[in-house]
């Protein structure tokens, strides 16, 4: 026996299920795997960081990060 994996859009399984059941074929869906959980702890801790930055205050417009740049680069101009 083989075993296939298959990815189907949500809009699409049901209709899935039933040709497979039709043609008398076994489903049986895998668990899903949330993409969280696939990433290393660091990169765990440095989303984590970055949402406790946002929840507290510590960002950056864009407005503002473009200013910075601006200045610098006029800065650097002067020199």
């Amino acid at each position: 026996m083989t075993q296939l994996q298959v990815n189907i859009p949500d809009n699409q399984l049901q209709f899935f299920k039933n040709l497979v059941s039709k043609l008398g074929y076994d489903y049986t869906p895998l668990k899903e795997v949330d993409w969280h959980d696939e990433l290393t702890s660091k990169q765990q801790e440095d989303i984590q960081e970055g949402l406790d930055d946002l929840n507290n205050g510590r960002i950056y417009s864009d407005k503002d990060v473009r200013e910075g740049i601006r200045l610098k680069i006029e800065n650097a101009k002067q020199l």
